[in-house]
């Protein structure tokens, strides 16, 4: 999408489509708005037709039956144009729907969708030949973050015969990667609070509407965000052994750095053991860094050598 033109809707680029839906024990069905993503592309071929042999093993498909389920995409005349199984997922013995979803490569010929169980038609769903259109209004070259770090976004669908689902989605590394903090949502307005999500250089939010099918998106310009210090979490700190996880929205998981209190790395690691052969107390904390430096320590208690257990927690931890 050029910059000069990123708040009008444009066709999402995604090869592949999700389908989703649930199946009542009765066979009636309940479908899902589809939408076309990037991810999901398999290496499998991708024109598997009238597939009704299930995987051994498989028991989700209904008793009754014996036949695996089948989701379709097709086209005006009802023929298929590509076909891929479903396992049916029951939460709970006495759940009365089960949960199906599956990707498939888009076809842009594609008018109907359709769930099958063997040769038996569970229902068909007719869809959009048009895509949907939207414009973002907000924000604008103006009126962009505000002061506490909240991105408004709000967009105005054209009108349409067919409702419109929407998502927002967030990149903070130019677009290698997406969030979807905005799902299933039928209102037009989105508060996006950057001060939960990654921080970069390179950062977008993203608007997606599905009408069932086909989907649309538009973007914001490009945005900084700061990245934001690396939190630790302290399991179990009464001693020998201390837990703790290091988490950065940006990198993930990292470890842990335990010191004493002259300086020495006791461990690295998820864990650490304070004991040690000789008579006395020391203090320990646990850090965390990210590759940028940014980083957090949090001083966890006082602790006798030999036994390994606390003799004086740091107030406040």
């Amino acid at each position: 999408m050029a910059d000069d033109d990123l708040n009008e809707s444009k066709p999402f680029p995604g090869p592949m489509v999700r389908v989703r839906g649930r199946v009542w024990r009765k066979g009636n069905v309940t479908w899902s708005p589809a939408l076309r993503t990037y991810r999901g592309q398999d290496k499998q071929s991708t024109n598997q037709r009238r597939i009704t042999s299930p995987p051994a093993g498989d028991q989700q498909a209904l008793a009754t039956t014996g036949n695996q389920h089948i989701v379709e995409i097709l086209d005006y005349e009802g023929t298929a144009l590509i076909s891929r199984p479903v396992r049916l997922n029951f939460f709970s013995t006495d759940q009365e729907f089960a949960t199906f979803s599956t990707r498939l490569p888009f076809e842009p010929n594609g008018e109907q969708l359709q769930l099958r169980i063997g040769e038996r038609v569970l229902s068909t769903l007719k869809v959009p030949t048009e895509r949907p259109y939207f414009t973002l209004l907000h924000p604008d070259e103006d009126d962009y973050i505000d002061r506490d770090g909240i991105l408004h976004l709000h967009w105005a669908a054209h009108s349409s015969e067919n409702p419109l689902t929407y998502f927002v989605c967030y990149t903070a590394d130019g677009g290698h990667t997406w969030l979807r903090p905005g799902v299933d949502l039928q209102t037009t307005d989105f508060y996006l609070d950057l001060r939960e999500m990654p921080g970069g250089q390179r950062c977008r939010a993203e608007v997606l509407a599905t009408n069932g099918y086909r989907t649309s998106y538009a973007r914001t310009r490009w945005f900084d965000v700061p990245r934001k210090v690396p939190t630790l979490l302290l399991g179990e700190t009464e001693g020998p052994i201390l837990y703790g996880q290091g988490y950065s929205k940006e990198e993930g998981a990292l470890p842990v750095q335990w010191r004493a209190d002259d300086g020495t790395i006791l461990a690295t690691g998820s864990s650490c053991d304070v004991r040690l052969p000789v008579a006395g107390t020391r203090r320990v904390s646990a850090n965390v860094a990210d590759s940028t430096g940014l980083a957090t320590s949090v001083k966890v208690g006082e602790y006798d050598n030999l036994s390994g257990k606390v003799v004086q927690p740091i107030a406040g931890y």
